[in-house]
């Protein structure tokens, strides 16, 4: 075995370092040590056409339906006759449906929230940023490679992020396919619930 080795260490070393490089950039494109941890928590929204599928007009229903005042969500009176998406149909006759999600960062995990309990809580900031400096955002992720020209799956998901590093999110009501990437509103980090 021995001779075998030293008469053929060239070949040896020529298939066993592609393989340690491509196991190091697995082991450092997934180890735990890239992950991401913020003392916050963040508040979210996303929306169905109440049938569990995706409209394009749901985004803006979002964003006009609530906002940030003062530390506190709240939800904002909509005119019956809008039109997001132009389509002819009114928003209310388009049957979105919003949720709201709270997302616990450490355990990396969404609950639902009604609005009643939402607006309990205290909102320190409506920007993606939080106060020490973890970012919420949003990409592509590629699959690994079987071969160069097969691409086992990519997605776009959302993750914390800082700097380099990103740990992606489990939300509820992700959906990986591109065009229905918009189905996420960030509505703000979450310093405590108010008594």
């Amino acid at each position: 075995m021995n001779k075998f080795i030293k008469n053929n260490l060239s070949l040896i070393l020529a298939f066993s370092l592609p393989v340690a490089l491509i196991l190091v950039v697995v082991f450092t494109t997934y180890s735990p040590f890239t992950s991401v941890e913020t003392n916050y928590n963040f508040m979210y929204t996303a929306c169905d056409n109440g049938t569990g599928g995706y409209s394009y007009g749901c985004l803006n229903h979002m964003e006009a339906l609530f906002s940030v005042k003062d530390t506190s969500l709240i939800k904002n009176d909509l005119d019956d006759s809008r039109d997001t998406d132009k389509d002819g149909i009114s928003d209310i006759d388009e049957n979105y449906h919003v949720r709201i999600f709270l997302h616990d960062t450490q355990q990396n995990e969404s609950r639902e929230v009604k609005f009643e309990n939402a607006k309990d809580y205290e909102i320190i900031t409506d920007t993606i940023t939080s106060p020490d400096g973890v970012n919420v955002s949003g990409g592509y992720e590629r699959g690994p490679e079987v071969f160069p020209i097969i691409d086992t799956h990519s997605s776009y998901d959302y993750y914390l992020t800082k700097g380099k590093s990103k740990t992606r999110l489990n939300l509820i009501n992700r959906d990986n396919r591109y065009y229905y990437r918009d189905n996420f509103r960030f509505i703000g980090w979450v310093s405590s619930k108010i008594n």
